[in-house]
């Protein structure tokens, strides 16, 4: 007995999912670290290929960080991953001739569920029944089952009670997580009735064997799939096996009918399968995973020197592949390393900008006058923005001159990510201006400011104000920002008309 499908996870980064999809491969990702523009790619190449595609939810992803690591972790929202996994389904739809009926029936997609947590899940599976059901009955589902106080049968027949007979199910493929004999008894007692096995992170003959034998054990004779990193296993950077190295190897092993695989590299360390790998990332933040603690020191320092040395290490581990996005160093973060992207700047709406102002500006809220603005973006984080209008002053000819009303960058994020913001802020709104037509651009700093970011994008210091209060005798105002003196800079775009 073998599984007529084996899935190799692990696929969720660009780089990995179109060559294996373009080779036919089967593979795995987590619909957890799939942005919209991931999730409408992935489609594409999923259409184009006859691979089968495993969708996981990110639980197990969840419970490594959390309960393994002892991240402080946000639990998931099952809700929203029913979002992503329809997002998926209807751009499968929408790249396909057919409607996606054909690539709709090599889709299958994990159900909710809480590693180790039996009645959580169960829980899960009554919040999200009709959810479930849905996939269940126009899908290829696949429903973890999870140890407890109810043996597999009893866990089995209360699913039963919430979504209907035949369901889908997945196995843990870790023994202490479901005992093989507990497995042998449930396919024995609901082995007609069952729709499928999915054996869930295992692939290998040492790891699947005895799952496979309870499963013949119990009489169970239907469809069983498995799923694993197989690419974990053969990308050995520090043995010069880069990761695309290790895809070739991988995808290679589908054309030849008996492989041989290479024999592992051994860590000099500790004995053990040499392996160095990106295990999670969110947002900014990451978590290794290494044979040994030797190995994970090692790689901490080199990232902790935050030089090209710990830039190198990261990409050479797949990270600007996994993400999408190029790689500006390693950050520190108080002792923590960070990922710092290169800044992308693009414009935004008048509402997008003033908002940001209105939160996070420190002593102005957002001014009324807009020509344009721009967000500054540190990989998928909004960091600041600038905001283009007329001039204030009523004498500046407002034809030929803009001004920066307001730049504003986050202060509640890691300094290095926010590392020239400004500068790069105030340089594309002079190059916006001048590519409006205007003369000159200007702006004001206080004078307790150092404007260090402006002299760096190349403004000059022209003027200098008086300030003071708008509040007269006859005219009653509250002041609603600084009313110290304040600098004029400005850039010269071109001669005026």
């Amino acid at each position: 007995m073998r599984p007529a499908l084996t899935f190799s996870s692990g696929m969720s980064r660009r780089g990995d999912f179109r060559p294996a999809l373009a080779a036919d491969h089967s593979i795995g990702i987590d619909i957890q670290e799939m942005s919209s523009a991931a999730i409408a790619d992935l489609a594409q190449a999923f259409a184009s290929s006859r691979a089968h595609l495993f969708i996981d939810s990110g639980a197990f992803s969840h419970f490594r960080a959390t309960v393994v690591r002892g991240k402080d972790r946000k639990p998931i929202d099952f809700a929203r991953v029913f979002d992503k996994y329809d997002e998926l389904a209807r751009a499968v739809c929408n790249a396909t001739d057919d409607g996606g009926n054909e690539a709709g029936e090599r889709l299958h997609f994990v159900m909710p569920d809480i590693v180790g947590d039996q009645a959580a899940t169960i829980a899960l599976w009554r919040s999200f029944d009709e959810d479930v059901k849905s996939f269940v009955r126009h899908a290829n589902a696949i429903l973890p089952m999870q140890g407890g106080e109810l043996t597999l049968s009893e866990l089995y027949a209360a699913a039963s009670e919430i979504l209907g007979a035949g369901l889908p199910i997945g196995i843990p493929s870790a023994e202490k997580a479901v005992d093989n004999d507990e497995l042998a008894r449930l396919c024995a007692a609901y082995g007609d009735e069952i729709h499928s096995v999915h054996i869930l992170g295992a692939a290998d003959e040492k790891k699947i064997g005895p799952r496979l034998d309870a499963i013949a054990r119990g009489g169970y004779d239907g469809p069983i799939t498995a799923d694993a990193n197989r690419l974990r296993s053969l990308w050995k950077p520090y043995k010069g096996v880069d990761r695309k190295a290790a895809m070739a190897q991988l995808l290679a092993l589908d054309h030849e009918p008996e492989p041989t695989p290479p024999a592992p590299a051994v860590c000099a360390f500790c004995g053990e399968i040499e392996e160095l790998d990106i295990a999670e990332i969110w947002g900014h933040e990451f978590t290794l995973t290494a044979c040994c603690e030797v190995v994970y020191d090692d790689a901490i320092e080199i990232l902790g020197r935050h030089d090209e040395s710990s830039r190198a290490l990261l990409k050479h581990l797949g990270v600007e592949e996994y993400t999408g996005r190029e790689l500006r160093r390693a950050g520190d973060n108080e002792g923590q390393i960070i990922l710092d992207y290169n800044l992308d700047v693009r414009e935004i709406s008048r509402d997008e900008a003033r908002a940001f102002v209105n939160e996070h500006h420190t002593h102005n809220k957002a001014p009324v006058g807009w020509r344009y603005g721009a967000g500054i973006w540190n990989g998928p984080t909004l960091i600041g923005v600038c905001m283009v209008g007329r001039p204030v002053a009523r004498m500046i000819d407002a034809s030929q001159v803009v001004e920066v009303n307001r730049v504003c960058v986050r202060r509640d994020v890691p300094d290095p990510l926010r590392w020239n913001a400004c500068s790069q802020l105030y340089g594309w709104a002079a190059r916006e201006a001048k590519r409006r037509g205007f003369a000159r651009i200007i702006t004001y700093t206080l004078q307790s400011e150092p404007a260090t970011t402006l002299r760096a994008a190349g403004w000059v210091q022209v003027a200098k104000t008086r300030g003071g209060s708008w509040n007269r005798p006859g005219r009653a105002r509250t002041d609603q920002a600084p009313i110290e003196p304040k600098y004029r800079w400005e850039r010269q775009l071109r001669r005026a008309a």
